[in-house]
């Protein structure tokens, strides 16, 4: 089994020809999804071939393993951000890597980005605690140093029905970004560019 999968159709036909992508998808539940609201039943795993079994299967049993052996989870993990860098490389791209495809989880507390430091990381968070840490490190060197947060992690702030317009103020105003979606794209949201 792997952990890796192809990454959605947006960044696998990148058009600038640059990374090679993957992303992680366990089974989003509560606990790897905290901050989850109604998205939980909008979720990526309803779209496309995520809906079938075997996609299912997949997600299932890596989201067993994360929690039943935890210490293997991540040296599988590792291991397969490392082969594909090796393959970006022979390529003359970037390996870019999305751990958080269907869930929540705080990756800056193991050791997989650190790890990997040519590697590019992104992920979409609903926890406003992870977003404030990395817009402190992202503005801040001495916390960032302090922290010892990585510089090859982005984190975006993923707006939900649950989220604080004082907290999303707080993120736009310290050069955060926001991913919120629209039916129709505005030219602005609360006074900001969109």
């Amino acid at each position: 089994m792997y952990l890796l999968s192809e990454s959605h159709k947006s960044l696998k036909n990148d058009i600038s020809g640059k990374f090679i992508s993957k992303m992680l998808y366990l089974e989003p539940n509560k606990v790897i999804c905290p901050a989850s609201g109604d998205c939980m039943n909008l979720c990526l795993k309803q779209i496309g071939r995520m809906k079938f079994k075997n996609p299912r299967n997949a997600r299932l049993e890596r989201t067993k393993l994360f929690f039943q052996d935890r210490k293997l989870f991540l040296a599988k993990l590792d291991v397969e951000i490392k082969e594909l860098k090796m393959t970006a490389e022979k390529q003359n791209k970037t390996a870019l890597v999305r751990l958080n495809g269907t869930s929540d989880i705080d990756w800056i507390g193991y050791s997989v980005i650190k790890n990997n430091p040519s590697v590019w990381f992104y992920d979409y968070t609903k926890r406003v605690d992870l977003y404030k840490k990395f817009l402190l490190c992202k503005n801040d060197p001495l916390k960032k140093n302090a922290w010892n947060y990585p510089d090859n992690y982005h984190l975006i702030y993923s707006f939900s029905e649950k989220s604080r317009l004082s907290d999303v103020y707080d993120f736009l105003f310290n050069n955060g970004q926001i991913a919120i979606v629209f039916k129709k794209i505005p030219h602005s949201w609360k006074g900001f560019e969109v």
